[in-house]
Formats: structure tokens, C-alpha cells, sequence
């Protein structure tokens, strides 16, 4: 099973990787950041399940967190659903 993880530098999109990779011959698994733009250049309809592990820092000053909502609908904007 191909999987991909998106939030590769998260406390959990680093451990699922780490635990899913201890089953090389069940999975195949790519982690990703949302950091930069690279992402959006990925096929992801080559990938059996994407399981979205991104984080959220929580500021007191800001009560809403444009890098969701700028990550979020872009995502499910690309065509990969079957």
C-alpha cells in the first residue's frame, strides 16, 4: 500500500512514518511538508490512502489559522479523489 503523509515534520506525521516504515513489505510511504509549494506539484492519485498529520501551533493573539485554510482547500481542490 502506497501512502501518503502530509505534515512530514509533525510530532505524529514523524512517528506514523516511522512506524508504518518498520513494514517495508506492506508499505511504501512518502511524507511530505506544506512549508513550500512542492506538494502541489505531486500526483496524488498514485497514492493509496493520504492521511494529513499537519499541525497547528496555537498563538494566543490569533484566533484563526490562514496556513490551514491556505493548505486545507487547495488540497481537496486537486483531483485525486476516484
Amino acid at each position: 500500500m502506497r501512502i501518503l503523509i502530509l505534515g512530514a515534520n509533525s510530532y505524529i506525521g514523524k512517528h506514523l512514518k516511522g512506524h508504518l516504515e518498520q513494514y517495508p513489505a506492506d508499505y511504501r510511504v512518502t511524507a511530505i511538508s506544506q512549508r513550500d509549494d512542492r506538494w502541489k506539484e505531486l500526483d496524488f492519485s498514485v497514492f493509496d490512502s493520504v492521511v494529513d498529520c499537519v499541525g497547528v501551533i496555537p498563538f494566543k493573539e490569533v484566533t484563526e489559522l490562514p496556513v490551514h485554510k491556505a493548505f486545507v482547500i487547495p488540497l481537496f481542490e486537486k483531483d485525486f479523489f476516484f
